[in-house]
């Protein structure tokens, strides 16, 4: 809800309110919760997501352009061993 609430209608097309409201969502899941990144849990995939997307439209980067690395991140191996 708070990640919801951060965002205006008026900001519904703005990348930055978009990266700001995953931002939020990030504090709303690990304070209602207290999870945090390392934990485990899905803040594990949204903490760096909402972190790389928010630093690269900070640095100038078009949408496309910022949301290209997020979504191409490498593929990560599992932790746990195969039984």
């Amino acid at each position: 809800m708070r990640a919801a609430n951060s965002l205006r209608v008026a900001d519904m097309e703005n990348a930055m309110a978009w990266a700001k409201a995953s931002l939020d969502a990030c504090d709303a899941i690990s304070g209602l919760g207290g999870a945090h990144a390392g934990d485990r849990t899905m803040l594990d995939a949204l903490v760096p997501f909402a972190n790389n997307l928010a630093i690269a439209l900070e640095r100038g980067s078009s949408t496309a352009q910022a949301w290209r690395p997020v979504s191409a991140q490498r593929k990560r191996e599992p932790k746990l061993p195969h039984v």
